[in-house]
């Protein structure tokens, strides 16, 4: 069974890993090594929240790509990405974006978090380095790189003569690489991390030649570093408020606001507006909450008239495609008709797939929990009742997923095994507790 692919409100937290690791410069081409470059490719696709997984590739993208041996900077890194992601996750759990869609997340992600965070863990960082690093301020202009280069050569007078000989013997060579440097300076390209601490790089040869001490070669190493991820990531955002952000928040100048004050300045609609233009759709799925969810009683003589409601708001969610009217109570509804109707439960679990898909990155926790206890219910419920694969895919493996997005989202409570896959036990404990999340529905009297 085949759906339409429905953007998520928030960025998963595949599309998070693979946007780092592109500013990092660690995402690899599929020749270089195919399985990290298919998994990351897989968790920004499927948003996957496989704790085995995201360890793996917290490990492979939060990696420095130079050397040291005074500095623990290869650990900071790697513990700031659990932090960020564990921060992110977080706020999957408090932010609701309900009445929201990308066209607003993803600006008040970029603009407020993401270049906070940025700028809290650059200045942490320099900190250890002061006064040496008081002549830089990697926040002063929109070329990081440049700003780095001329402190460098400031800092450091035999960088300028090192620089002009830098390259072979030949002198067209030599002047290729002199005026790779000038762009690097100008913003023009940024270099890769084998270009600057390769084993001929730039800066590798410069260490070489000009026997740089070790404390030295920490600090430009890691200023270098700061300003080539800061110009990938003003780069990678050129469409958004980014570096007037980043200036405020590194000169104590930015006005925190409450995030949902910030969401607003960047509605296309007004809220009147909005629901106007969704008035259809939001009644249908009012409707089917009181006749699915609330109702005392569901009667089979229902069962035609919910479906009919259930076509309509999914004609509504492609006519509203830009507005993105929250498609995964459709899912939800979708999936438990066919629970309550007909008892299919191949037909139902693509339904659940989908609802969890989008209800996870939604921010709206409460109702997280409940449509993961439904999912997690009816596929271990399928499961012991002897379908093992759905849609050709087996359905072991979502069982584990979805335990682990329990887990990270609060809704895990009653977990019998910290395993990080999902056990026989647990299989049965949530296949018990499907009459709770489903009904019986009753003959018409």
């Amino acid at each position: 069974m085949k759906f339409k692919q429905h953007a998520t409100i928030y960025p998963t937290v595949g599309e998070v890993l693979n946007e780092i690791s592109k500013i990092l410069g660690t995402k690899p081409a599929y020749k270089q090594d195919e399985q990290f470059a298919r998994n990351l490719n897989k968790l920004a696709i499927e948003g996957d929240f496989d704790h085995t997984l995201l360890e793996y590739m917290l490990d492979k993208i939060f990696k420095i790509p130079f050397l040291t041996d005074i500095s623990d900077f290869g650990h900071t890194l790697k513990k700031y990405g659990e932090n960020l992601i564990i921060y992110y996750i977080g706020m999957l759990r408090k932010i609701s974006l309900d009445g929201f869609s990308r066209n607003e997340s993803i600006p008040w992600l970029v603009e407020h978090h993401a270049c906070y965070r940025f700028v809290m863990f650059i200045e942490a960082c320099q900190k250890h380095y002061k006064p040496d690093v008081v002549n830089l301020d990697l926040f002063e202009s929109e070329y990081p790189l440049r700003t780095v280069w001329v402190w460098l050569e400031n800092e450091y007078p035999q960088f300028v003569r090192f620089k002009k000989q830098y390259g072979c013997s030949n002198s067209l060579e030599i002047k290729l690489q002199r005026d790779k440097v000038w762009k690097w300076k100008n913003g023009e390209n940024i270099p890769d991390n084998e270009t600057l601490w390769g084993k001929h790089g730039l800066l590798t040869q410069f260490y070489k030649k000009q026997k740089i001490h070790h404390y030295e070669i920490a600090l430009i190493n890691e200023s270098v570093f700061f300003a080539k991820i800061l110009q990938h990531f003003l780069k990678n955002t050129s469409s958004f408020n980014t570096f007037d952000n980043l200036q405020k928040m590194s000169r104590n100048q930015y006005i925190h606001q409450p995030d949902y004050s910030i969401l607003k300045q960047y509605l296309k609609y007004s809220e009147i507006e909005a629901i106007g233009k969704a008035e259809t759709y939001l009644v249908a799925v009012d409707d089917l909450r009181k006749r699915l969810i609330n109702a005392k009683i569901i009667c089979r003589s229902e069962k035609d008239d919910i479906h009919e409601i259930i076509m309509l708001a999914e004609r509504e969610i492609d006519r509203l495609e830009g507005y993105n009217p929250h498609w995964w109570h459709i899912s939800r509804f979708h999936g438990m008709w066919y629970l309550l109707f007909t008892e299919d439960f191949e037909k139902a679990i693509p339904h659940y797939k989908e609802a969890v898909r989008g209800v996870v990155y939604s921010g709206d926790n409460l109702r997280t929990q409940k449509i993961l206890k439904e999912a997690l219910t009816s596929c271990c419920t399928a499961y012991l009742e002897g379908i093992k694969t759905v849609d050709g895919k087996t359905l072991r493996p979502f069982l584990t997923k979805l335990k682990n997005q329990a887990i990270a989202l609060g809704g895990y409570e009653d977990c019998v095994s910290e395993a990080k896959k999902i056990s026989d036990t647990e299989i049965l404990f949530w296949k018990n507790k499907y009459r709770e999340c489903f009904r019986m529905v009753w003959d018409d009297q």
